[in-house]
């Protein structure tokens, strides 16, 4: 290893060969594509004719930056590699030899791999015609092929060869026993491998990229149970050796080459995956952070964490926004007559994906990645494209400020961070949670807001749903010590009919009816953290009740 390299294991550290700027530049609204339509049919011509219509799409967007997957998770590759794998490097076997939702996907990408198909360099090439910047991303650890890796499409020739000898062999997530196939990377042949996948991106597109992203957050497990904390040097020198590649990179182009880092959703989960992700900051190996939760969009994931650390460094931080969420139904200030008994559905609305920007916005995130969304983009996504590439979120749109409600893929204190509901609320108990505002409702504006109303999902522990009794069910809720309610909830609740489609162990019990109750004082809500404090009346009821879904939603006239 480099005598530099050496000493960043001892935390001595010296400058990159390139001189490294104060402040990685203004990447605008981020937009990650996961790379599943870089190969759609049979005719090579006609998939990259179509692949540049796809990255096209982008281009009467706010969209100021595209990182764009290089394969199909961490092993099989959208261009002719010589160190991974590509479509087809082995017969179809198994379930997917047969399933029809595998086999017209195979058939076209082991077209494009036998044609030889660059995707990445067409991408790359669409998004410089647009004047988009391009920054290739590498998952460094994608676990898809894990539920079936000796047959799945998606595993490497790398895992065929080595495993079980490389792979963890255990999990260190409790309840999710497919883990154990992810490779390990406390063997130097791993990060070799991985490294050397790196270097190779960097040599082929480094004419037209801006960048790299390494993806740590697909997934967020690189070492056996217990040893992540006294192996993460192993990671930090992977991290310089990319680094290294990029600056050397530079100095044959003459240009600068970022390194964007998708990392879990805060400094603690980082710690547990063997992420140091201070150091990566402070030692300046990384350029920007993007904190991102696996699965689903979150508004208070702890951004400040990051942003105090960048802060130091000349880094900057791009929180991950998701459009799926837990499954629930839209908030808005009157929900339409039988709104409640409609199918829900775990698509994000846009009054909480714009309540999740003011959010990262506040906290001092310099913009934010779209991680997900569709190509190309529905109008519902050019909606979410304003509104995130927007600093303030404009003035006057509706906005949903939510309490993150956990999720049935949530790992808690894992790479996932603990969630504050369902909370339990006991009769004659207060249960405190704080929700997050981002925003100061009672500035001045044009329009003022006509509603802002608070909602509670709740369940009825050991029913199977709540009913017209539960009307009569009397709460107090305190919002940073203002009283905004005490009394039964009367019409104040709305039963839901629908019932959640899909259940899972680590689901919260569904939503089986809804509180909404008016904040008619604006200053009762602070910007920033706020206490919400719930309590249950023991007149009213002697069993358990649940709290599955908080949220504040600030309406303005139509």
């Amino acid at each position: 290893m480099p005598a530099r390299y050496l000493l960043l294991a001892i935390g001595l550290w010296t400058p990159a060969i390139v001189p490294v700027p104060a402040a990685a530049p203004d990447w605008g609204l981020i937009f990650n594509d996961d790379g599943d339509l870089s190969f759609t049919d049979l005719d090579p011509q006609e998939s990259m004719r179509k692949l540049r219509a796809l990255i096209g799409s982008l281009g009467q967007t706010p969209v100021k930056t595209l990182t764009y997957s290089v394969g199909a998770g961490s092993d099989i590759m959208y261009y002719p590699t010589r160190v991974a794998s590509v479509w087809g490097w082995r017969p179809t076997a198994g379930r997917y030899a047969s399933d029809p939702r595998w086999t017209a996907r195979l058939a076209a990408c082991r077209s494009g791999a036998q044609n030889q198909l660059d995707a990445i360099r067409v991408v790359g090439e669409e998004a410089r015609r647009l004047g988009i910047r391009f920054v290739p991303s590498l998952r460094m650890n994608d676990s898809h092929y894990c539920s079936d890796p000796e047959n799945s499409p998606l595993t490497g020739e790398f895992w065929v060869k080595h495993a079980p000898r490389l792979t963890l062999g255990q999990s260190p997530v409790a309840g999710y026993p497919n883990y154990r196939h992810l490779l390990d990377f406390s063997h130097n042949e791993v990060r070799a491998y991985r490294l050397a996948i790196a270097r190779e991106i960097i040599d082929r597109y480094r004419d037209l990229m801006d960048g790299l992203e390494l993806d740590f957050n697909r997934v967020q497990i690189f070492f056996p149970p217990g040893t992540a904390a006294s192996r993460c040097g192993l990671l930090s020198a992977l991290v310089a050796d990319v680094r290294r590649a990029l600056d050397d990179a530079g100095q044959a182009t003459g240009r600068r080459y970022w390194l964007l880092v998708r990392v879990p959703p805060a400094v603690r989960n980082c710690e547990w995956s063997g992420i140091e992700i201070e150091a990566w900051m402070r030692n300046r190996l990384v350029d920007v952070v993007i904190p991102s939760q696996l699965m689903t969009l979150a508004h208070d994931m702890p951004v400040d964490e990051f942003v105090s650390l960048a802060d130091k460094t000349g880094c900057r931080v791009y929180p991950a926004i998701y459009d799926r969420n837990q499954f629930s139904w839209p908030f808005s200030a009157q929900p339409p007559q039988g709104e409640y008994q409609k199918g829900l559905n775990r698509d994000a609305s846009l009054e909480l994906l714009r309540g999740a920007a003011v959010n990262y916005r506040h906290m001092g995130a310099a913009g934010l990645q779209m991680f997900n969304f569709p190509l190309p983009p529905r109008p519902f996504d050019l909606e979410v494209m304003a509104s995130l590439a927007d600093v303030g979120v404009r003035p006057g749109t509706d906005r949903v400020f939510a309490i993150t409600p956990a999720y049935w893929h949530d790992r808690e204190d894992t790479y996932e961070y603990r969630k504050q509901i369902p909370v339990e609320l006991r009769p004659g108990q207060r249960a405190d949670v704080t929700i997050y505002v981002g925003e100061d409702l009672t500035a001045a504006r044009v329009p003022t807001p006509s509603c802002c109303a608070l909602r509670l999902g709740l369940h009825q522990a050991g029913k199977t749903g709540l009913d017209a009794a539960a009307k009569k069910l009397g709460l107090e809720i305190r919002l940073n010590d203002a009283l905004i309610h005490r009394a039964p909830l009367g019409e104040q609740l709305t039963l839901v009919a629908a019932k959640r489609r899909v259940g899972g162990r680590g689901h919260p019990p569904a939503t089986q009816a809804y509180a909404q109750v008016p904040v008619v004082d604006l200053q009762h809500v602070r910007q920033g953290k706020n206490r919400l404090t719930i309590a249950l009346d023991a007149a009213t009821s002697t069993e358990t009740l649940l709290v599955v879904e908080a949220q504040l939603g600030v309406f303005f006239p139509r």
